[in-house]
């Protein structure tokens, strides 16, 4: 009797200790795992218990400390790739994981992250195309994903975000007369316009905050 009343206080010491859910806790821990967190250049707590309670670097929760509402690790010196798992962090509002060398594509778990505002992926090298999985982040109020290695953008891509910048990436030209030359993009502002494979497919380049008709202009292009 003893020995189970000892096991239900630690049971309920565990509870009230590991507030964060263990899926989200994994999520976290495949992120520092997968981009070298042990090379970090801040990394304070990082794997110790529980992320909210014990303050890990970066890691923003809510007042009661149950859910994860942000992250930010920019500048922080981190090298892999974006990890699938992060995908279930799904009140998380704020993700900047700016001006590291992330590499690959951007993960299509990313629609996970339905209560996103803001995301900032910029000054990485992310390649691929910008996907359109980012339609369904409706919350999405800032997309920055300037200064990486995007070759395009998903068929159908189109976000309302107010703020947008896809500037200095590398989107092919897939017309045969610009010989398959990375041009490199200076698009700012609203995103509101999905600027496919089959939008560049018609002849268009995108070059210096405008695009260049090579071609009909396909009626969406009027929306910039």
């Amino acid at each position: 009797m003893r020995v189970l009343h000892t096991l239900v206080i630690l049971l309920l010491i565990t509870l009230v200790v590991s507030k964060t859910s263990l899926e989200a806790r994994r999520a976290l821990i495949d992120l520092y795992k997968d981009t070298s967190g042990s090379n970090w250049e801040t990394k304070d707590n990082w794997t110790q218990g529980d992320p909210c309670e014990n303050r890990w670097f970066g890691v923003t929760c809510n007042d009661l400390k149950t859910e994860i509402v942000g992250l930010n690790l920019t500048n922080n010196q981190l090298f892999g790739v974006f990890p699938s798992s992060i995908g279930v962090l799904q009140y998380l509002t704020t993700l900047d994981l700016s001006r590291n060398s992330l590499s690959g594509k951007i993960s299509r778990e990313i629609s996970g992250l339905r209560s996103l505002k803001i995301l900032n992926l910029s000054w990485n090298q992310f390649v691929g195309s910008i996907s359109s999985d980012i339609n369904k982040l409706q919350s999405l109020e800032t997309l920055l994903l300037d200064h990486n290695r995007f070759s395009c953008f998903d068929h159908g891509f189109n976000t309302n975000a107010k703020k947008c910048d896809v500037a200095a990436n590398f989107f092919q030209c897939y017309s045969s007369t610009c010989d398959w030359k990375l041009l490199r993009s200076k698009i700012t502002g609203p995103c509101a316009l999905p600027c496919s494979t089959e939008f560049l497919k018609r002849g268009f380049t995108v070059v210096n905050e405008h695009y260049h008709e090579r071609g009909p202009l396909p009626p969406m292009a009027t929306r910039i």
